[in-house]
């Protein structure tokens, strides 16, 4: 079974600015795809599965800022696979909104 087919969230691609904030510093990165419960961030800061990080991002078509605690899910690197992109999975630690009510 793929990934995809294990999803239970539908995953939307984006593209916008998110800051990280991990063992008390701030890193920029930028979401790739987001689903109710989580986000790919594309980044070349090291992080650990596990580590809870705090996400600073405003979604396409809104004026807010919203500010989410996560927990790395996976990490991704180049080095494991040739066409991955460097990030991590976030999951998101409170579930509000769905991706269409966060990208408008």
């Amino acid at each position: 079974m793929s990934a995809d087919q294990k999803r239970v969230h539908e995953r939307v691609p984006v593209q916008f600015d998110v800051a990280f904030t991990h063992a008390g510093k701030v890193t920029d990165g930028v979401g790739l795809n987001l689903s109710q419960r989580g986000m790919f961030i594309a980044t070349g800061r090291p992080v650990l599965p596990g580590e809870e990080v705090v996400l600073d991002f405003t979604p396409s078509g809104r004026t807010h800022p919203l500010s989410i605690r996560a927990r790395v899910a996976w990490v991704g690197t180049p080095n494991a696979e040739p066409d991955a992109t460097a990030g991590f999975g976030a999951q998101f630690l409170v579930y509000m909104l769905t991706p269409s009510q966060m990208v408008r």
